[in-house]
C-alpha cells in the first residue's frame, strides 16, 4: 500500500453536491471500548456521499441473494427480532436495511429493497405487510396464508423509510418470517458501481497495550464509502483502537490494543466508483 493510502488517523468527511468527498479535521479521536466475554466487536462509520449522474431517477441495482433477517430462533442471522411476528399494529417490527444487518451488507441512502419475503409456521389465516418506517400501512398485502400452511413465499419491493428501515407487520395469529435481498434501489445521482470487500486480519497480543491491525484496500477507481470492524472470537481486555477510513478513501482500517489470546478482526467495506477527493 502507498503512503498516499495509509490510513492517515481519524477524520470526518464533507460532500458536495457535485461526488466531491472533502475530509475534514483529520484527527479520528480513538475511543477505548472494553470488551466483556459475552460482546464481539462491531464498530461502524459511515457516511453519505455523492457522485455524477442524473440525480432525480432511480437504479435497480442486483445482488447476489443474502439472507437479512429471520425470526426462528434457532436459524442464524442473528437480528432484531428472533421470535415469531404476532398479530397486528403494536406487534411490527422494524427491520434496518442499509449498512450490515443479517448476513447483508448494502449502501447507505437507498431508496427501496427487492426482497424474497418467505412466511413460516403460520398459526392462523392471515397475511403481511412490509412498508416504510414513517409511513402509512398498505392497503395491499405482500402475502396471505391459511393456518398451518407450508412455507410461502413471494417477491416484494418496499420502499424504505428516512432511518432506512422499513416496518414488517402481521395481520393474525403468529408466524415466522425470512427476508432474503436480491436487489436495491438507489438515485442514480449517488455513487454507483457498488462492490463489497472484506479479509480478515489473525491477531495475537502478548502483552497489555500491544497493538495490532489493518487494512482493506478498495479495487483501482472506487473508493470507501462505509465500513466495518468485528472481531470474531469474544476478546477479554482488548480495547478497539482504530477505525475509519484512509486520507484518499481508497482502504478502511482497524485495530485492536490490549493483551488477549490470539484471535481474527474481519473487516469489511463498502467500495464505489463516482466518488471524488478534494483537499481542504
Amino acid at each position: 500500500m502507498s503512503s498516499e493510502d495509509q490510513p492517515a488517523g481519524y477524520g470526518a468527511a464533507m460532500t458536495t453536491l457535485d461526488g466531491t468527498v472533502r475530509i475534514r479535521s483529520l484527527m479520528w479521536f480513538a475511543t477505548g471500548v472494553a470488551l466483556t466475554l459475552v460482546v464481539t466487536l462491531i464498530v461502524t462509520q459511515a457516511w453519505q456521499v455523492g457522485a455524477e449522474g442524473d440525480e432525480d431517477g432511480t437504479t435497480f441495482t442486483p445482488v447476489e441473494p443474502c439472507r437479512l433477517a429471520d425470526t426462528r430462533p434457532d436459524e442464524q442471522p442473528d437480528g432484531p427480532k428472533k421470535t415469531p411476528v404476532g398479530p397486528g399494529f403494536e406487534n411490527r417490527y422494524v427491520q434496518p436495511v442499509a449498512g450490515t444487518n443479517g448476513n447483508c451488507m448494502l449502501p447507505p441512502d437507498i431508496e427501496g429493497i427487492a426482497l424474497n419475503v418467505t412466511v413460516v409456521n403460520p398459526t392462523a389465516q392471515s397475511n403481511l405487510r412490509l412498508y416504510p418506517t414513517g409511513g402509512e400501512i398498505p392497503v395491499v398485502s405482500n402475502l396471505n396464508w391459511l393456518a398451518g400452511q407450508s412455507a410461502t413465499a413471494n417477491k416484494v419491493d418496499v420502499k424504505v423509510g428516512s432511518d432506512q428501515a422499513i416496518w414488517v407487520q402481521n395481520f393474525k395469529g403468529q408466524v415466522d418470517v425470512v427476508l432474503d435481498v436480491v436487489g436495491y434501489y438507489g438515485k442514480d445521482g449517488l455513487v454507483r458501481d457498488f462492490q463489497f470487500v472484506e479479509t480478515e486480519i489473525p491477531v495475537s497480543l502478548g502483552n497489555a497495550g500491544e497493538s495490532q491491525g489493518g487494512s482493506i484496500n478498495c479495487p483501482s477507481g472506487k473508493r470507501v464509502i462505509s465500513g466495518s470492524a468485528v472481531l470474531q472470537n469474544h476478546p477479554t481486555n482488548l480495547d478497539w483502537t482504530r477505525n475509519g477510513p484512509s486520507e484518499t478513501l481508497g482502504s478502511w482500517t482497524a485495530g485492536v490494543t490490549g493483551a488477549a489470546e490470539s484471535n481474527t478482526i474481519l473487516i469489511r467495506a463498502i467500495c464505489a466508483s463516482g466518488v471524488t477527493v478534494a483537499s481542504g
